[in-house]
């Protein structure tokens, strides 16, 4: 990055500070989302249809190859989701 060379090395290294952060935060959201990291458009769509239609059970996934990829990667996660909250006894907490 030739444009930084022009800043003084306490303001490069809270540039470089704060695209470190951004990264780390942008691979944050991809997994707790449950997105699957290489997702294209078409499967961003599935994942969304998916989410959108409360969808548990891969086998309601069906369309183009990269939109099954991201239906039954929100399914997967729904489905985990409601078998803990099933599995949690609370006990009155």
């Amino acid at each position: 990055m030739a444009f930084l060379r022009s800043f003084p090395s306490e303001e490069r290294k809270a540039f470089y500070l704060l695209a470190g952060g951004l990264l780390t935060y942008v691979v944050y959201l991809w997994f707790t989302t449950g997105r699957p990291l290489h997702c294209d458009r078409e499967c961003n769509a599935g994942y969304v249809w998916a989410s959108n239609n409360e969808i548990s059970d891969e086998g309601k996934c069906s369309g183009s190859k990269s939109f099954i990829k991201g239906c039954r990667a929100f399914a997967r996660g729904r489905a985990e989701y409601e078998s803990d909250a099933s599995n949690n006894d609370h006990d009155g907490w």
